[in-house]
């Protein structure tokens, strides 16, 4: 079974319409939806489980942020798999099934997000690299314009990444992240990390699967709908302030030192 999470926060009904597109949507899979939301003060979450009896709901007394909202989620989940959806997403298909198919095909594969668009078609650069000099440097002389397509796109990503083609990125939004639960095992009790209460929290999540030997799959198959930015207040300070920790977690004090001169 899936267990969708969606963690929900003053976004009634974006999340509502979310809800009403898995079930419109998905036929083939089992799986069940749990809602977290993280003390809403715009909005009664009990609607939720009004309009949809069929819902897990949990209402947290205070916002405790993306990654522990998603691990309380987690930890009232049913499933052998998780998806963790944004608010702010629209299932187009039968995503579930179709992204659940490509966690099936190889036991090394841990990870599977999928194309995310905005509402006009146009796709959004959801496969990032992991922080890095080199990649930066190769933009910024433009030396990149002498690099095949292939090479660009398994190695740089970003928006040079092929999205009409499946791939394994660096790391993926979390905003359709579709795991096998058996690979939380890498994690202190079994949890994701919480060192960040919004933002970032993606990219370390797949920068230790990746460090355990799981592989990170992008499944160009499947679109979903991505309304970016409506669920979400000013973030720039948040994420250069995420990163930061980020880097020093995780990168030698050179790396840090060139990244800073990159102004990655």
């Amino acid at each position: 079974m899936i267990s969708v999470i969606i963690v929900n926060y003053n976004t009634l009904e974006l999340t509502s319409a979310c809800i009403s597109s898995i079930i419109e949507q998905v036929k083939s899979e089992q799986y069940e939806i749990v809602v977290v939301d993280n003390a809403s003060t715009n909005c009664d979450p009990l609607v939720l489980k009004k309009n949809f009896p069929s819902i897990k709901l949990i209402c947290n007394d205070t916002n405790i942020g993306f990654s522990e909202g998603n691990n309380i989620g987690i930890a009232a989940a049913a499933g052998d798999e998780i998806l963790l959806l944004n608010s702010d997403t629209v299932l187009l298909d039968d995503a579930l099934r179709i992204t659940s198919a490509t966690l099936k095909q190889s036991q090394n594969v841990g990870i599977v997000t999928c194309r995310l668009i905005f509402p006009d078609g146009k796709v959004q650069h959801n496969c990032q690299p992991f922080p890095s000099f080199l990649k930066w440097l190769l933009e910024w002389t433009r030396f990149f314009k002498f690099l095949t397509k292939k090479f660009k796109s398994t190695f740089l990503q970003g928006r040079f990444f092929d999205y009409n083609a499946p791939g394994s990125p660096d790391w993926v939004w979390g905003t359709y992240f579709h795991f096998k639960r058996e690979i939380l095992l890498c994690f202190s009790n079994s949890k994701l990390p919480n060192d960040f209460f919004m933002y970032v929290e993606d990219m370390q999540w797949c920068y230790v699967f990746r460090k355990k030997g799981w592989i990170v799959k992008y499944e160009p198959g499947t679109s979903v709908v991505h309304l970016m930015g409506q669920s979400n207040g000013e973030r720039d300070n948040r994420i250069k302030e995420n990163l930061d920790i980020f880097l020093r977690k995780y990168y030698t004090p050179i790396n840090r030192w060139l990244l800073r001169i990159a102004g990655w």
